[in-house]
């Protein structure tokens, strides 16, 4: 028996080495690339045809994907602990690939980013492809750290024994974006002539007045989507640095007034009547089909949605889509703004999928070749095109679907990424995730299970106290 196991080892062993060498000696090199796509999604088709151009382009090259789905990362990990069959491209999210960079896997991208050439514009860099509020935002900050960022982190390395952490950097090249917006129906904003709320109190009153006129104001899922709120609000009102000053000890949850302006905003949004019955257990696919047939009028959802709704035949008496981005809190919750002459733009939360290069990779020349090719504006406009996605390349084309949406993001202040999950996953599914679970869905006034904003907050501090001295992010 254990002579079977050791020549089916050595023959997979022998398997991958001869692969390996034919693939040289055909005379064209494979750049493996591992994608967070499944078989038979659109964006398989889209990635299809752009490996074909490009294998065109550079008949030197054979690109090798592997439609792995949302499962990418367990498929990646245990290749790199046999050192077998090691990508040399990755396309996942960047709070998935986090955890490939704190394990050193994923290779920085700056020196390429500063160094390759704009694929489109002759004497520009490559980083310059990319839309100018990505420039800033495509990048990994490195973990949170008690005390300063630089000598806290090797000081809480030491301590724990542990390497010391990625450099802050940019790991993963964006490869389209998803903007989390509040979708409307124009229908019934024009029965009623409302306007696109830009404070918290707008939205109210809409809301107000569509539940008065037989409208039922939102469909949500909280079971999948509660944290968009959170993490639109605070990045809009405190900031991620605001955030991971709290999270460090140097202010308080519960000593802020603008943690408890955003919570009790929340709270606000939550009256009789104003979400669909069993919205509380709703899946987002139902909360869909409640939007999309005309029966509430918001539903708070990622731009992926226009996806969704090609499986609909839409009645155009019933709905029309619309859309803005979470509204800033306002003099209601903030009383030193100025509304008359404030003349901030809202934070467009978003989530960009990207691309990241292993640092194992057998063909990281051939990675960098296609990292450029897909950063073209062709390469985009493609993408964008077959799969209602937002490019996140500098001049490509918009999917006709949703230039009504390109005002959002070119006349945003700031883009958001996914939030403080990425700098303190630990923190947000130990001491935030079920504690802000349970308030969102039971943050109706009415509601018995409900706490206030302000009970809510002192148990956060409690539950971040003990985070931080179990080591926060640093710990294992």
């Amino acid at each position: 028996m254990l002579g079977c196991f050791v020549a089916v080892v050595l023959g997979v062993t022998l398997a991958f080495d001869l692969s390996g060498r034919a693939t040289r000696a055909s005379g064209r090199e494979d750049i493996v690339f591992a994608s967070m796509w499944a078989p038979g999604e659109v964006q398989e088709a889209a990635y299809r045809s752009l490996f074909a151009q490009f294998e065109r382009r550079y008949p030197r090259y054979r690109v090798v994907p592997r439609w792995e789905g949302r499962w990418v990362l367990a498929t990646i990990r245990p290749r790199l602990l046999t050192r077998t069959e090691i990508p040399d491209l990755v396309n996942d999210h960047m709070d998935q690939a986090a955890i490939l960079i704190r394990e050193g896997h994923l290779q920085r991208l700056d020196a390429r980013l500063d160094t390759m050439p704009h694929p489109d514009v002759s004497g520009r860099r490559l980083r310059d492809a990319l839309l100018p509020q990505f420039r800033k935002r495509a990048h990994y900050r490195g973990i949170p750290t008690q005390g300063s960022q630089s000598q806290g982190a090797q000081s809480q390395s030491r301590r724990l024994g542990h390497q010391a952490p990625p450099a802050p950097g940019t790991y993963l090249l964006p490869s389209n974006l998803w903007l989390r917006l509040v979708f409307y129906n124009r229908v019934h904003y024009r029965e009623l002539g409302l306007k696109e709320p830009r404070y918290w109190s707008d939205l109210l009153e809409n809301c107000r007045r569509l539940r008065e006129a037989g409208h039922t104001p939102f469909t949500a899922a909280p079971s999948v989507y509660n944290n968009y709120w959170a993490d639109a609000l605070l990045a809009s009102t405190v900031g991620t640095e605001g955030l991971l000053n709290t999270l460090n000890g140097h202010s308080r949850w519960d000593g802020d007034p603008r943690y408890r302006a955003v919570f009790e905003a929340i709270a606000d949004l939550h009256q009789p009547g104003w979400f669909t019955e069993g919205w509380s257990a709703g899946h987002s696919l139902v909360t869909q089909e409640e939007f999309v047939r005309g029966r509430a009028t918001h539903v708070m959802e990622a731009t992926w949605i226009y996806r969704s709704m090609r499986n609909y035949r839409l009645d155009p008496k019933r709905i029309e889509v619309g859309a803005f981005a979470i509204p800033l809190l306002g003099s209601r919750y903030l009383p030193a703004i100025d509304e008359s002459t404030d003349a901030r733009a809202p934070v467009v939360n978003s989530e960009a999928p990207g691309y990241g290069l292993m640092k194992k990779a057998r063909n990281p020349d051939g990675a960098a070749a296609l990292l450029s090719f897909l950063s073209q504006r062709e390469s985009a406009s493609l993408l964008a095109r077959a799969t209602t996605d937002l490019p996140t390349v500098d001049g490509a084309r918009w999917s006709s679907q949703l230039a009504f949406l390109k005002p959002q993001v070119e006349g945003a202040w700031d883009i958001q990424d996914e939030g403080i999950r990425l700098v303190a996953p630990k923190w947000y599914k130990t001491a935030f995730q079920d504690h802000f679970d349970r308030f969102f869905r039971h943050a109706a006034k009415s509601d018995p299970r409900t706490v206030s904003a302000r009970e809510f907050l002192k148990q956060l501090e409690q539950r971040t106290n003990r985070y931080r001295r179990s080591g926060g992010e640093g710990s294992r």
